[in-house]
C-alpha cells in the first residue's frame, strides 16, 4: 500500500504486478477481506465487522475457509447479512457453534417496513 495515495498493488511470486483489474468477483473479495484481517491484525483494538453477502461469490473451498477461520477470528463483534441461497444447510449447523445470535429480517410488503425474529432461514 503506497503511504502517500493509499494504491494498493499486489505481486505475484515472480515479483510481477498483478492486475486487480481482472480478478473475478470471487477474487475481489476474497481480497478485500484479507485487507480487512490485515487492518483487524494491526490495530490495538477489536472493530466490529459488518459483511454482506459475505460467500454468495465464492467456491466451497473458499466459503469454508472464512467460516472457520476468518469469522471466528476476525473481531469480537461479526455481523454477517446473507441470502437465504448463500449459506448452506451444512454451513448454518457449522456456524450455529461460533454464534451467540441469529436473526432473521422479514420484509412486510403491506407496512413498508421489516421485522425481525429469531433462527435462521
Amino acid at each position: 500500500i503506497d503511504s502517500e495515495n493509499l494504491t494498493l498493488t499486489l505481486f505475484n511470486q515472480d515479483k510481477k504486478v498483478v492486475n486487480t483489474k481482472r480478478f473475478s468477483a470471487g477474487e475481489r473479495q476474497i481480497l478485500a477481506v484479507s485487507i480487512l484481517w490485515a487492518i483487524s491484525k494491526s490495530v490495538d483494538h477489536s472493530l466490529p465487522i459488518i459483511i454482506d453477502t459475505p460467500l454468495a461469490r465464492l467456491d466451497s473451498e473458499h466459503r469454508s475457509s472464512l467460516i472457520f477461520d476468518y469469522f471466528p477470528e476476525a473481531s469480537d463483534q461479526v455481523i454477517l447479512l446473507s441470502t437465504d441461497e448463500e449459506i448452506t444447510s451444512t454451513h448454518s449447523k457449522e456456524l450455529e457453534s461460533l454464534t451467540s445470535h441469529q436473526f432473521m429480517v422479514e420484509a412486510n410488503e403491506k407496512t413498508g417496513t421489516s421485522g425481525f425474529r429469531v433462527g435462521y432461514f
